[in-house]
């Protein structure tokens, strides 16, 4: 079985850190860098289990602005989740180069 990779633009807004999959319209907001991606993976795999479930609609992608945010993005890393797929997280924040 293949598994694609989701990916996700992660930035700041305020004080707050944000990351939005892009794959599946997905976000999530946390103090912490560390926090946002940790809630990212637990939100992504709580979505395709209720979506396995019949609970959530097919999954659709996020708005289209967020990809020519992630393709703009000067850095990017690829993260596993919990849910065993890959996360591309692309800031402009030089402390994840």
């Amino acid at each position: 079985m293949s598994r694609n990779p989701i990916r996700a633009y992660l930035f700041q807004e305020g004080e707050l850190w944000v990351a939005q999959a892009l794959e599946v319209d997905v976000a999530v907001q946390g103090v912490t860098r560390a926090d946002v991606l940790h809630r990212l993976g637990t939100a992504v795999r709580a979505y395709f289990i209720a979506w396995i479930a019949g609970a959530s609609a097919l999954p659709e992608p996020a708005p289209a602005h967020f990809e020519e945010l992630f393709k703009k993005a000067p850095s990017t890393r690829k993260l596993t989740l919990a849910v065993g797929v890959s996360v591309s997280i692309s800031t402009d924040d030089k402390q994840l180069e």
